[in-house]
């Protein structure tokens, strides 16, 4: 599989969307490891419905609710019949399993044909208690100093 054609540019990108200066150093890193293992990358993807407004909202008001309460997914990366949901944090801790779990979820109802999913956190640092938790429930966990 030939890498992303983007992927020298994404390489060079100073910040990714939805992420901060140094989630964005710590993702950079990791595409540089691994970015050609992926044919694309999808950033800040949004999920599921949002909250419900009332209906005498106006209508721009309510899709502007619905938009930003979304759940957002910092990357989500497809290759080889995978998708990849990725959670970038300075520090991951215990939230950020649930937010992947909430995403897998999530993203196999809006994308019905979805086959295969993983859940992966990269991070500069965490615990080992949140490295145990991470292990336990099948989620990949890589760690960059960046």
């Amino acid at each position: 599989m030939p890498p992303p054609a983007d992927l020298d540019v994404l390489l060079l990108q100073r910040s990714f969307p939805g992420m901060s200066e140094p989630e964005s150093r710590i993702f950079r890193a990791w595409l540089a490891q691994h970015g050609a293992d992926y044919d694309r990358f999808e950033f800040n993807v949004r999920v599921g419905a949002g909250v419900d407004v009332p209906p005498d909202t106006p209508e721009f008001v309510q899709e502007l609710a619905r938009s930003v309460s979304r759940p957002r997914i910092d990357v989500v990366a497809f290759g080889d019949g995978v998708v990849r949901l990725i959670e970038v944090k300075v520090r991951a801790g215990l939230s950020s399993i649930g937010q992947l779990v909430g995403y897998r979820t999530l993203y196999f109802a809006d994308h019905p044909g979805t086959r295969r999913i993983e859940l992966q956190v990269v991070a500069a640092r965490t615990s080992p208690d949140v490295v145990r938790v991470l292990s336990e429930n099948g989620i990949g966990l890589e760690l960059l100093n960046a």
